[in-house]
């Protein structure tokens, strides 16, 4: 930043400049003197009057529908062999293997840039 010092205070002035602009410019739109007053639009004749509105009316019906019930018997019956729980002699757990699915080997250029 040494090299150009007129660079520095022309940028440091330029940024003095602009604040005072921004500072003048919001008090010129803060006075609240000039400032127009606006209410709502008056409501035209032709907007409120009865022939402007139209209505409409339509009815729909629609049919019930009918249950239809039948007594509950329960849970269906079935033949399947009921399973034995296994006892404290045998184990529950099961082994836990895994294996890689996937291809592990390395190709003839691994490691080559």
């Amino acid at each position: 930043m040494d090299e150009h010092p007129g660079a520095v205070w022309a940028a440091g002035a330029a940024a003095v400049a602009l604040l005072a602009v921004l500072v003048v410019a919001v008090i010129r739109m803060s006075d609240s003197t000039g400032a127009p007053v606006v209410g709502p639009p008056a409501p035209s004749p032709d907007a409120t009057s009865a022939s402007a509105y139209t209505t409409s009316s339509s009815s729909t019906s629609y049919g019930v529908p009918s249950v239809q019930t039948s007594e509950d018997t329960g849970a269906p019956v079935t033949d399947a062999p009921t399973t034995a729980l296994p006892t404290a002699d045998e184990s529950t757990e099961t082994p836990t293997t895994t294996a890689n699915p996937y291809g592990t080997t390395t190709p003839t250029n691994a490691g080559h840039v």
